[in-house]
């Protein structure tokens, strides 16, 4: 939760979802309505530095702020959150890494 709410710091950031699979982190973002602008180069350096600071053992971050993956993400989230096992989604998890062109 609080790597969520380091990422929603971002002033473009309006809300965040981490799921880790592995050593894989995928973040689900949604933009701040006042931000117009796109998922950049920048904003995913940020999120994945913030990532790995808060855990070490994230080696790939992909970020993605796609409305479908986004609404995967959050689905996912709030299973995991309800109780079911991370595991459970790894497979789901890392398809939406494959899709997402935010590799770092």
């Amino acid at each position: 939760q609080n790597v969520e709410n380091s990422i929603m710091q971002l002033s473009e950031i309006s809300d965040a979802r981490v799921l880790v699979a592995g050593n894989t982190a995928l973040v689900g973002v949604k933009f701040d309505a006042a931000y117009q602008g796109a998922l950049t180069e920048r904003i995913r350096d940020m999120i994945a530095g913030i990532v790995k600071q808060a855990d070490p053992t994230i080696q790939t971050v992909a970020v993605t702020a796609q409305d479908k993956d986004v609404t995967d993400i959050y689905t996912m989230s709030d299973k995991v959150r309800a109780g079911e096992q991370m595991n459970t989604f790894n497979e789901d998890i890392l398809a939406i890494v494959r899709n997402s062109t935010t590799m770092r």
